[in-house]
């Protein structure tokens, strides 16, 4: 009688007990440190049946066997990415590889096909001569004003709130998460703006910065509230980095 209620009791407790195990997690590809020209990579790796796997706030494709892809967006230098596998009982196993973007090669003008092929070029002066009665003026072209774009447009702002050996991770987190678009939202999670904060943490970041009740979507309030999480939590909050 007494070893059939110590049976029952084994049986009681294994059915009770709780997963603890972090699920299988790897990235096959691209290998870590590789070198990679284009914008947007793929990865790809291998995880236990029935888990998730998600890079920041964006979700891998997995199939019913585990495997796994998912395409990001690189900045040109050394990206940090870090992805998370989940299984069904909550527990999870990161994995981080670095993967450096090397700008491509400019091609190389082609050769004239014949000898007697006359190409024209024009070439532009690099200064003006104004004659002023006797005296000759040299007046130099004016240098053509150049817009910049994507990330770039807000690297003033970065260099203002982050310390100058933060700013180019700040920049590569930055073209990461939004790729400089300053109204950017996260249709899963919400988070939104240029570093792509959570809302439910927007209000206190912000105040924190100095920018009390600014809008998530300010591109300097979003700026200096990333440069106060960073500085005073460290780089964490980010997977691209």
């Amino acid at each position: 009688m007494i070893n059939a209620v110590a049976v029952l009791v084994s049986i009681a407790l294994s059915m009770t007990s709780v997963d603890a195990t972090p699920p299988a997690m790897q990235v096959i590809g691209p290998a870590d440190d590789a070198t990679v020209r284009t914008r947007v990579v793929t990865f790809w790796g291998v995880t236990e049946h029935g888990a998730s796997v998600r890079s920041g706030p964006f979700l891998a494709d997995t199939d019913p066997f585990g495997n796994w892809t998912i395409d990001l967006i690189l900045a040109t230098g050394q990206n940090g990415a870090v992805f998370t596998a989940t299984d069904e009982a909550g527990n999870e196993k990161s994995v981080k590889i670095v993967v450096n973007r090397e700008e491509p090669a400019l091609p190389t003008p082609e050769a004239p096909e014949a000898a007697n092929v006359v190409r024209t070029v024009s070439v532009v002066p690099v200064v003006k001569v104004v004659s002023v009665t006797t005296t000759t003026v040299l007046v130099p072209d004016p240098m053509p004003v150049v817009v910049a774009t994507g990330v770039e447009q807000w690297r003033s702002l970065v260099e203002k709130h982050f310390a100058p050996s933060q700013v180019s991770t700040a920049m590569r987190v930055m073209a990461c998460e939004s790729l400089g678009i300053p109204d950017a939202k996260n249709p899963r999670s919400g988070a939104g703006g240029l570093f792509q904060h959570l809302p439910k943490y927007w209000a206190s970041r912000a105040a924190s910065a100095g920018y009390p009740g600014a809008s998530i979507y300010d591109a300097e309030a979003n700026i200096a509230a990333a440069a106060w999480l960073s500085s005073n939590h460290g780089w964490g909050h980010w997977t691209c980095y």
